[in-house]
């Protein structure tokens, strides 16, 4: 493994963001078959949902509920310098649930 921990950590990061981006429009098929004849053999790139599926209303390369929920943590983590269980809390209480009515976004 090379690189400084924080090398690896921002890789680690960057990592998550740009693998929720690409599940984005995949999201939900689990036919094999469907998401083949959709999406092809192999995702490489950022795709939108089609609409009527899950993140319908997304484009290509968004970041769906996972990636709004590490934004929040690492905004906790840099504000805060360091892990804030009510912080986080906090900012899950006051920016996310709010969006949530059970309607796919």
């Amino acid at each position: 493994m090379t690189g400084t921990p924080q090398d690896r950590a921002k890789g680690a990061i960057l990592g998550a963001f740009v693998g929720e981006a690409l599940g984005v429009g995949p999201h939900w098929h689990y036919d094999l078959k469907e998401l083949r004849r959709c999406h092809g053999n192999w995702i490489d790139d950022y795709t939108t949902p089609e609409p009527g599926r899950f993140h319908d209303g997304l484009k290509a390369g968004q970041n769906a509920q996972a990636g709004f929920i590490l934004e929040l943590m690492l905004r906790s983590l840099i504000e805060r310098k360091g892990y804030d269980e009510a912080d986080f809390c906090q900012r899950l209480d006051n920016d996310l649930f709010p969006l949530l009515d059970g309607s796919p976004r």
